[in-house]
């Protein structure tokens, strides 16, 4: 693809967004394949609003006007190393980029429209958010983020999922080796681990323990529809659900699961579903065999679950992502009013049935930035599963037992009640079975 390409292909797509023929959501997805790489090993990038071009001069991105004719093709692996700035910085979102004109305040970021629709549910680079200016960065191809270093404060950046707002003073957000998600870096340190005896949500979860963890960067949201589609498409990859030809559906009438016929991945409900206006939720139907396949091709691997558990509560102890606050509507999605089960609050609306836009909930961040490390969708992590494994836990770097039958998912659901919200709960499933309920996020180490 050369310049002259996606300058046609991003009139097209503004032109449809214009017309509101595509969502800001599936722009920012499509926007995904636009940076382009010249001979010259520089970076180039198409503003979300203006079609202004920017090239990265090794420390920032600069408004520029890119050579003629157009450079090498997209690469997938491959980013600008950018240098320490020593500033505060704010990581890019890959699926979601936009970007305004230095000076005006950034848009409002991707999340729940002021009438939350009822969705089903459904499985389905270089930047940093400016607080006043985001130049977008239409990230390319891929389901990973590109690799690199934080972006210095003051150059445009892209502001992915949520505002800078919504991400904790101090909080480094940056790229990953890979294109299609932002990551966090979590700090090296300890962390206190699990719930003190009596009372966690189940006795797997003592005894609380301190922990070791060295530096790492997770994904700052689960991996998206838009995301693993580009997995399958470029791999070929069959999930488990599409060799069994089966999924397992939540039935909101009968309140239990069920084996069905061709659901999957792409047919989150069963064969009659699909992942029409899911693009940016994320993908379920999933096993953890293929959460791992993904991980791998986006050049990642799956978070060990003290890593994910670290992410989502800090280093202050606390319950939630977000604090010791119930969760309420702008905070998670959980079972609430739209969810017709018994468990569910009514006196609660997230906007959603069943699965959410990634990045719905900025108020939920960790103190890290991480988001929706409690709701949504369950999320599969490396670690075999022992209930027992917290006795003999090392404190430093745990990977969890040597094996087992399951393995660990964390962080809940919208199929869960708020009173299982809390950040040290912990579940468990074979390595080969799936829902759409579960789904993951990847990490890597620094």
């Amino acid at each position: 693809m050369d310049f002259s390409s996606v300058e046609t292909e991003y009139r097209q797509l503004k032109a449809q967004f214009d017309a509101g023929q595509l969502t800001e959501a599936g722009f920012k997805a499509r926007l995904q394949e636009l940076m382009i790489e010249d001979e010259q090993d520089r970076w180039w990038m198409i503003g979300y609003e203006t079609g202004q071009w920017y090239v990265h001069d090794g420390e920032k991105w600069v408004p520029a006007e890119p050579p003629r004719p157009a450079a090498a093709p997209l690469v997938e692996v491959r980013s600008p190393g950018l240098p320490e700035s020593g500033q505060q910085t704010k990581e890019v979102s890959v699926e979601a980029p936009y970007t305004s004109e230095a000076g005006n305040a950034a848009p409002e970021p991707v999340g729940m429209p002021a009438n939350k629709p009822i969705r089903p549910r459904n499985a389905s680079r270089w930047l940093l958010a400016g607080l006043v200016a985001v130049v977008v960065l239409a990230v390319a191809i891929g389901i990973g983020l590109r690799g690199g270093g934080p972006i210095n404060e003051q150059s445009a950046a892209v502001a992915p999922v949520a505002t800078a707002a919504a991400v904790s003073p101090g909080a480094t957000l940056v790229i990953s080796q890979s294109i299609g998600l932002e990551m966090v870096r979590v700090p090296a340190g300890e962390f206190v681990m699990g719930s003190p005896e009596g009372q966690g949500s189940d006795d797997d979860e003592d005894p609380q323990h301190s922990v070791s963890l060295d530096d790492y960067w997770i994904d700052r949201t689960e991996v998206t529809n838009a995301m693993f589609a580009r997995f399958v498409d470029e791999t070929g990859y069959l999930t488990d659900a599409e060799k069994d030809g089966l999924g397992t559906v939540f039935d909101s009438s009968t309140q239990d699961w069920s084996e069905i016929q061709g659901a999957n991945w792409r047919h989150p409900r069963g064969p009659e579903s699909s992942l029409d206006g899911l693009a940016d939720h994320p993908v379920v139907q999933v096993s953890w065999n293929d959460a791992v396949a993904y991980c791998e091709w986006a050049g990642k691997r799956l978070p060990s679950e003290a890593e994910w558990e670290k992410a989502a509560r800090g280093t202050d102890g606390r319950t939630n992502p977000w604090g010791e606050q119930e969760p309420t509507g702008e905070l998670s999605n959980f079972a609430d009013r739209n969810l017709e089960v018994d468990w569910s609050d009514k006196n609660v609306d997230d906007g959603y049935q069943f699965t959410a836009p990634v990045g719905s909930y900025p108020a939920g961040a960790s103190p890290f930035g991480a988001l929706d490390m409690e709701g949504n969708v369950w999320e599969w992590v490396a670690d075999w599963y022992n209930d027992g494994y917290y006795a003999q836990s090392p404190s430093e770097n745990p990977q969890g037992p040597a094996s087992g039958d399951y393995r660990v998912l964390r962080g809940s659901s919208w199929y869960d009640a708020a009173s299982r919200f809390q950040a040290a709960d912990r579940f468990r499933n074979a390595p080969f079975n799936l829902n759409d309920a579960f789904g993951f996020r990847c990490a890597r180490s620094s």
